[in-house]
């Protein structure tokens, strides 16, 4: 009866842990993603700024 308790504890922390990394993952994912996202728009309003000062008027 024990035996089979803890190996039930044991599958339960696995699967909790598993969980953990896969959110704590797509989180990372997540926030890398609109990082670059916000890199990326700064980028392009440096670059439109800069081709509307390199224009002549």
């Amino acid at each position: 009866m024990k035996r089979g308790l803890n190996f039930m504890f044991n599958f339960l922390t696995c699967i909790l842990s598993l969980f953990c990394f896969l959110t704590i993952r797509q989180l990372m994912a997540v926030i890398l993603s609109m990082l670059r996202m916000n890199f990326s728009h700064k980028r392009l309003y440096y670059m439109k700024k800069k081709l509307r000062t390199l224009k002549p008027k």
